[in-house]
């Protein structure tokens, strides 16, 4: 019985380093992918801006490789797509093959695409803050290249959050 113990044991802290260094590792990847770089840079808004009502205008600067970028994508309170994903790869099968469906689907999910190093956008969906700083609301907005394919360029990003305080709560 006690040789049995003592075999459950070692297989369980072998397991536990297993888990650990998995862990540990996947940490490591994760950063890899996504690189914040001096490539990409919103101008506006500034991280202190408090913007008191909608629209909202986004406005970046890029350089190095972002600077030979043919399209941008904005992404609004929401995590940008993968190095090299496509912009399609957001969309369900049958929305790809209609454009119409494709820039409706996108902004329901709070997706942009431009050409231009400037958005303004219309509408936020609300994101009340609570306590102190309620009407008050915490948005986020990133920024990644995109090849001729809308195939996103390299691991860098911009992102900016700020505060909208809507006149109409």
């Amino acid at each position: 019985d006690c040789q049995l113990n003592e075999r459950r044991r070692g297989r369980v802290v072998a397991a536990c380093w297993i888990v650990a260094l998995a862990l540990l590792f996947a940490g490591c990847a994760s950063n890899v992918r996504f690189a914040k770089s001096d490539d990409l840079q919103i101008v506006t808004p500034t991280a202190s801006d408090a913007i008191r009502d909608l629209p909202v205008r986004v406005a970046w600067d890029a350089r190095g490789d972002a600077a030979d970028a043919k399209h941008f994508a904005v992404f609004v309170d929401r995590s940008p797509i993968a190095p090299g994903k496509t912009i399609s790869s957001l969309l369900t099968k049958e929305c790809r093959r209609s454009a119409a469906c494709s820039a409706t689907y996108l902004e329901a999910a709070r997706v942009y695409v431009t050409s231009e190093r400037a958005m303004v956008l219309d509408s936020l969906t609300r994101r009340q803050l609570r306590g102190r700083n309620s009407g008050r609301e915490l948005h986020t907005v990133t920024v990644v290249a995109l090849d001729e394919n809308l195939a996103r360029v390299g691991e860098s990003y911009a992102a900016r959050s700020f505060t909208l305080i809507r006149k109409n709560r």
